[in-house]
């Protein structure tokens, strides 16, 4: 009953359904993937003509069935055919079959309209074993039952198109039309390949088609319920609070999406990242180009990703003689003499439900208070969770004057499912027309309809090809779709407003005439499942976060307290797939074999049943949620169906132990001194209070307990159980951060079958209150119903790639929707005497004193605390700290956005943020006066504010012109608000380069200050190392960098370090666009996304005293005793806390001008030695025509006139709002200097403001 995401079948393909000439000759079993141990079919087919043995059932049982649906029919069938006839079917409408609703025409005994299910896949064991049953069996039916293999699905019959005025056709065994293409063959290959699902985390999933192969019954070589289990619980853990939409965002909006796959070619593609919004858009619109999925984006992923794991989306049928003719043919068949309509009372709806007897028995009354049936010790709810709630009062206050015996009876966790599972809408439309594509002159004729207006799915079917008339399913709709149609009014009405629609479509003149021009009863049918008493809603699709709530309903056959009757719920509404009469049948089947254990009965195949293949904790729905800090993982292990459930938290204090039997398993755990399993050996006991960085669960058969059980764990690279073998199935986690455990749980017998844990990332306690809030900002954006910011960076909910191609934006991914979330700079660093903010008064002693040592050490410092791990994710790389920031571009941005009064601005930034040209080349070049302004580079920036400084900018609004406006000060100094005392600045410098053919790209390293000074860019450097690429050079190899432009392959060797040396990260095809068109005028570059860039440099400033402290790293082939102007002392400061690519760099620090340390207004530059600290990559270029300019710092107090000589502070001395003062090299410059700043607003060193002005704002 719902749309379907399903891969196009050519027609020249037989169905895979194992029907032949109308009936079904072959059976084809298949699991579910919530139960993926049971196999329903095996158990039928085992029945010998019947399940269970009730003949010796107490002769007191009593059984009451409400509703003669499916589930009803088939559990009376099944207690029929077990001997038990002390039951009766208590039905409110005066036909069985429920939404098994054959509608017949007036006066027409060939042509019906199916109101409820009409399409059936073969996954639906149960439905095909019970129609092949009857049909084999046809002296005992008299209902003839006749299926056609083929149901007329969109895309398998001539299918037309309408999406936003334009038409596309559709036509079996052609390709899709090329504007649904890239969606339909991205899904395509989502569901068709056999490579991990790669989520934006680095999160992988097993590939649907592996859990269909682990699922298939029928292939014994393929099918494993352990594996499938265990992938299952994968997607649950993940996605079981997030909706359709978010799922469906986070697998194919992000970089790492599925390759495309195309169904009639069988042919793969590469990768292809959904458009946003146009391709969710269309997806909504009109699904893959065979059916909308808007409606249904609110429904849970998990819920809508198992009718694809089950099938249920391939290989429809259609009943040729109706659904009704199943369900009168279960009704009637001839059991022994008897049939179950004889135990079916219509026309009675039941209204009440009261306990008996302290809730021994039950009785049922209808709306008048009158008792239909009392003394009833087992009863089945086949009605719908909606009906079971409205009409037979089952909610939180049902018996509310007896509580007790209400929740021995159906306890408050099960009422509160029952009212809180989501019942979706339908809406069917139906009328008889002539039909137009009969004959081979017609089979190029349109049958089926997209259309993105209020028509929506438009079917034909045909029941009799002989007959000249047929039936046109006109709208079917689900959810918004389903009031839409309601709106439109009556039978008549709405069929104008449909014909209004269809006569909009070019082309098609032939159904129009076969239109009548206004239908009545006689002709037409339509139904809104929602306003249907008795079942007041179409079927059950659960919500994000409301699995456990169906797992209640699901499993309610194994919890039933003994001590008083037996309340059970069977239909789909309390099944794993809702709207499919799969999922009432064996919910109906399970509710029987319950009956048969309670009543002392025996099963004909005992080993076989419900009872022994369902565990309601085999996988587990209610782990937490998997967002922000918090990461569900497991349980994994085996199949684990006759085993026992266990749940632990871990708090501060727990212990945690395992045994292990032998060199098998673990064969049992104690965890706050309870054992679970059996405990055959020493304790090993594990540390819960070590960080864990790496964690990895091992299953597999265990020869001893000849079953699949946990073989091992391992803890950061430790193994806690026996050795894993090379054949056991691996679950690992990425753990960005370090974390600790917060739960354990999982399934147990004599071993430990199963066993899953929850992580929580270790968060310093001054940070809770910071984690809290962006949890909140995750929870937020994962709702992706608002967009954030506009402007040239747009900011939105969304991880899909925009259409911008001028724009040079990576497209981001993180843990959630492809957003990253600035985080804080740390300070858990565990470096001794390190802090930041650091007290300002102990920077100024360090100053003078001139303590060169603490400075250097409090620089490392902040290099420790950018350069730290964060919890974001972006393409794959996992982001440092500083990668998170806001960039200045994006602050300004959002700065042009009016704010709501007492609203702060969200700091969520989309992708990483754009490279750009150095400002200071552009800005040197116009200080030199050159004509032309060099447009190749190979060097790129990007400036960022820490979410402290960046929350100062966005509350000044300090990068528009009338805010700085505000600061000017006529024939005076003006200067704009300080920064707070924790606000950083930084401008990460990179160089970009192709791999050669043997993966290296070569970098030009600095070689240290120039004597004498001189203009030194990196084009005259003429000393390169080599980053491999693969990564494949030994660790801390001692390098000698190239010095020649032709060396030789030793030399070349000797100057090859790996790429991971330095801080890298990936380009996405945006940016390689950009730097193609930027970094080399004649067009030689070549750069695609995947491609490195490495970090060189970076330019530091902390606002922790009054001029900022400024720091510079630069990346070093000796960092351990680097060129000037750092220095071997340098290094030898830099912390054991600063490993790996980080370690490659290193520090040159200006804490001041000059020494010794000048006030910031009224100090001299007399007697005072220079303070060089800067960029090589940057500065090093810059020859004296840079700074010689008109202005009054020319010339230079200190003589000094190079890139070489120049001086952090000095130069971001002079930034004003203006941008005029020019640039220096190092000398002291004096903040109240009227030569200098006289009508000038000073923006406190930021030059980043000054680039970066709305001017119109």
């Amino acid at each position: 009953m719902h749309p379907f995401l399903k891969v196009l079948r050519t027609t020249d393909e037989q169905s895979q359904n194992g029907i032949v000439n109308g009936e079904i000759k072959e059976l084809i079993p298949t699991a579910m993937v919530d139960t993926p141990a049971m196999d329903y079919q095996k158990w039928l087919e085992a029945s010998n003509n019947r399940l269970a043995d009730l003949s010796k059932a107490p002769k007191d049982a009593k059984i009451a069935i409400i509703g003669a649906g499916m589930s009803g029919l088939v559990t009376g069938f099944e207690l029929l055919r077990a001997g038990f006839t002390n039951f009766k079917i208590y039905e409110a409408t005066d036909r069985v079959g429920g939404r098994f609703y054959s509608y017949e025409f007036p006066n027409d005994e060939t042509n019906f309209a199916e109101l409820g299910a009409m399409r059936f896949p073969p996954s639906e064991n149960c439905l095909y074993w019970y129609i092949k049953y009857m049909q084999d069996n046809p002296e005992r039916n008299k209902h003839n039952i006749e299926l056609n293999g083929d149901f007329p699905d969109p895309g398998l019959v001539p299918t037309l198109v309408c999406y936003k005025g334009e038409q596309y056709n559709i036509m079996p065994n052609q390709p899709v039309p090329e504007i649904f293409r890239d969606i339909n063959e991205s899904w395509a290959g989502f569901v068709t390949t056999l490579e991990p699902i790669l989520l934006p985390n680095g999160v992988q999933l097993d590939a649907p088609a592996r859990i269909m192969e682990w699922l298939d019954i029928s292939n014994p070589q393929t099918y494993n319920p352990a594996k499938a289990q265990n992938a299952w619980q994968g997607y649950v853990n993940y996605f079981k609070d997030k909706s359709f939409i978010e799922g469906i965002i986070e697998i194919f909006c992000q970089p790492n999406a599925p390759k495309k796959y195309n169904a009639i070619t069988k042919q793969w593609g590469d990768r292809y990242q959904w458009q946003y919004p146009d391709d969710i858009e269309k997806f909504g619109t009109v699904g893959t180009g065979i059916g909308g999925q808007s409606p249904l984006f609110p429904i849970s992923f998990v819920c809508m990703m198992r009718f694809t794991l089950n099938k249920l989306e391939e290989n429809h049928a259609l009943i040729v003689t109706g659904t009704d003719s199943v369900a009168n043919a279960l009704a009637d068949f001839d059991i022994n003499g008897k049939k179950v309509r004889d135990f079916i009372v219509t026309n009675t709806p039941v209204k009440v439900i009261n306990p008996e007897n302290n809730g021994g028995n039950v009785s049922l009354t209808d709306n008048k208070g009158n008792v239909i049936e009392s003394d009833i010790n087992h009863l089945v709810i086949c009605t719908t969770t909606r009906a079971a709630e409205i009409e037979l009062g089952i909610d939180s206050l049902w018996q509310a004057n007896q509580k007790v015996v209400a929740n021995n009876l159906i306890d408050m966790n099960k009422r509160e499912a029952v009212t809180n599972v989501h019942v979706a809408q339908s809406s069917k439309f139906f009328l008889k027309v002539k039909p137009w594509w009969i004959g081979d002159a017609n089979k190029d004729k349109v049958r089926c309809i997209t259309t993105d207006t209020a028509m929506a799915n438009f079917y034909t079917l045909d029941y009799n090809p002989n007959d000249t008339e047929a039936v046109c399913l006109m709208n079917y709709v689900w959810e918004d779709l389903s009031e839409k149609a309601e709106a439109l009014g009556e039978l008549d009405e709405r069929y104008q407003r449909f014909l209004r629609d269809l006569g909009k479509i070019e082309g098609i003149d032939y159904i129009l005439d076969a239109m009548p021009k206004n239908v009545d009863e006689t002709n037409a049918v339509m139904i809104d499942w929602q306003l249907q008493k008795y079942y007041n809603g179409a079927f059950a699709l659960t919500q994000p976060t409301q699995e456990d709530y169906l797992s209640q309903l699901y499993y309610n056959f194994t919890n039933l307290n003994n001590n008083v009757a037996k309340i059970y719920f069977a239909g789909d509404s309390y099944s794993w797939v809702g709207g499919w009469v799969e999922g009432a049948l064996q919910t109906g089947l399970n509710a029987f074999s319950s009956i048969v254990k309670n009543l002392n009965g025996t099963f004909t195949s005992p080993t076989l049943s419900p009872l022994e293949h369902h565990n309601p904790k085999s996988i587990v729905y209610n782990n937490p949620s998997s967002i922000g800090a918090v990461m569900s993982f497991g349980p994994y292990g085996g199949a684990s169906v006759k085993t026992i459930y266990y749940q632990e938290q871990i708090r501060s204090g727990s212990s945690f132990a395992i045994y292990t039997r032998g060199g098998d398993c673990i064969s049992a755990i104690t965890v706050n001194g309870k054992t679970y399993g059996s405990p055959d050996s020493n304790p090993i006991v594990i540390n819960l209070s070590e960080p864990i960085d790496q964690f990895e669960i091992y299953a597999g058969y265990s020869n001893y307990y000849r079953a699949t059980v946990v073989r091992c764990f391992k803890i950061n690279g430790t193994t806690y159980g026996a050795v894993p073998h090379t054949d056991d199935m691996k679950y690992s986690l990425p753990l960005d951060n370090p974390s600790k455990i917060t739960q354990i749980m999982g399934l147990h017998g004599d071993a430990i079958d199963r066993i899953g844990f929850s992580f929580e990332e270790i968060v310093h306690p001054q940070l809770s209150a910071k984690r809290s809030l962006q949890n909140v900002a995750s929870a937020l954006k994962k709702t992706a119903l608002s967009v954030l910011i506009a402007g040239s960076m747009v900011l939105s909910m969304s991880s899909c790639k925009e259409k911008h191609e001028e724009d040079n934006k990576p497209e981001a991914e993180n843990v959630e929707n492809g957003i990253i979330i600035p985080q804080e700079f740390p300070n858990d660093l565990g470096i001794a005497n390190f802090s930041f903010p650091e007290d300002s008064t102990k920077i100024y002693t360090w100053l003078n004193n001139q303590d060169t040592n603490s400075i250097t050490e409090h620089a490392w410092g902040i290099w420790a605390g950018l350069t730290k791990k964060s919890n974001q994710i972006y393409q794959g790389d996992s982001l440092c700290v500083f990668e998170t920031w806001m960039g200045v571009k994006e602050l300004a941005a959002m700065c042009k956005i009016p704010l709501t009064k007492g609203k702060e601005a969200q700091q969520v930034k989309k992708g990483r943020t754009a490279l750009s040209v150095p400002r200071q080349f552009i800005h040197a070049q116009v200080f030199a006066k050159q004509a032309e302004i060099d447009s190749s580079f190979q060097i790129f920036e990007t400036v960022s504010y820490n979410p402290g400084a960046a929350k100062y900018a966005l509350d000044h609004k300090i990068f528009n012109q009338s805010e700085l406006n505000k600061y000017e000060v006529k024939d005076g100094i003006g200067r704009i608000p300080q920064f707070p005392n924790n606000g950083i600045t930084l401008k990460p410098t990179y160089y970009t380069g192709i791999p050669d053919e043997n993966g290296l790209i070569r970098v030009p390293t600095w070689p240290g200050t120039p004597n004498p000074a001189k203009t030194f860019g990196p084009e005259k450097w003429n000393t390169y190392v080599y980053a491999d690429v693969t990564n494949s050079q030994p660790a801390n190899k001692k390098l000698v960098p190239v010095t020649t432009e032709n060396p030789s392959a030793d030399e070349i060797k000797a100057a090859t370090c790996n790429v991971s040396d330095f801080i890298n990260y990936k380009l996405d095809e945006a940016a390689a666009v950009y730097l193609n068109k930027t970094e080399d005028i004649d067009g030689n570059s070549n750069f695609k996304a995947g491609d490195l860039i490495l970090l060189v440099a970076m330019h530091v400033g902390t606002k922790e005293i009054s001029n900022w402290t400024w720091q510079t790293f630069y990346w070093s082939y000796q960092p351990d005793s680097p060129a000037s102007p750092s220095s071997t002392a340098e290094a030898n400061l830099r912390p054991s806390q600063i490993k790996g690519a980080a370690a490659h760099y290193a520090v040159a620090t200006a804490y001041a001008m000059v020494w010794p340390n000048q006030p910031i207004n009224g100090g001299t530059n007399t007697n005072v030695t220079p303070i060089i600290a800067f960029n090589p990559y940057l500065e090093a270029g810059f020859a004296p025509n840079t700074f010689q300019n008109s202005n009054s710092t020319s010339p230079n107090k200190l003589g000094l006139e190079y890139g070489v000589q120049t001086n952090c502070m000095s130069c971001h001395a002079l930034a004003t709002v203006k941008g005029d003062v020019g640039y220096t090299a190092d000398q002291y410059i004096s903040m109240d200097d009227m030569s200098l700043y006289k009508n000038e607003v000073q923006v406190d060193f930021a030059w980043s403001i000054q680039g970066n002005i709305n001017t119109k704002n």
